[in-house]
């Protein structure tokens, strides 16, 4: 989620690879945030029909995809599409891992891990800003 805040200053410069417009750059930060309910409202029924395990590691593959539109060769459109599927991704990603810790953590535990997810991805984005920021590219 945080990826475009550090990418996209260098996606805008002129002359570099893909120059985007302050629209396109827009589009850019969005599609990820615009994608994730609808991963959301689509991981439910991937849990009734598959189970948990499987709903968690399903989640693998639209993030699997999306950055290596983004990572491979990257256009415009590619970055669109990996960004939501990323997006997608995070939405599918809600609600498994926290269904799976309530049915099988110990209730000691429960709460501590239920409210890890949302830490993992606060910490992540976290993380993703101070690298951004720590490894900054002097142009």
């Amino acid at each position: 989620m945080g990826f475009s805040a550090v990418a996209l200053p260098y996606m805008s410069e002129p002359g570099g690879e893909i120059n985007a417009t302050k629209e396109e750059a827009s589009w850019i930060a969005s599609l990820a945030a615009i994608t994730v309910p609808i991963g959301c409202l689509i991981s439910g029924p991937i849990l009734d029909r598959w189970g948990r395990k499987f709903g968690i590691l399903f989640v693998n593959l639209p993030f699997f995809v999306g950055w290596l539109l983004i990572a491979v060769q990257p256009s415009l459109y590619r970055i669109y599409l990996g960004r939501a599927l990323t997006g997608f991704g995070t939405g599918l990603a809600s609600t498994p891992a926290t269904i799976y810790f309530a049915e099988v953590a110990t209730s000691s535990l429960r709460g501590f891990l239920i409210s890890g997810t949302s830490i993992a991805i606060s910490t992540g984005v976290l993380v993703v800003y101070i690298l951004g920021y720590v490894l900054q590219v002097n142009s």
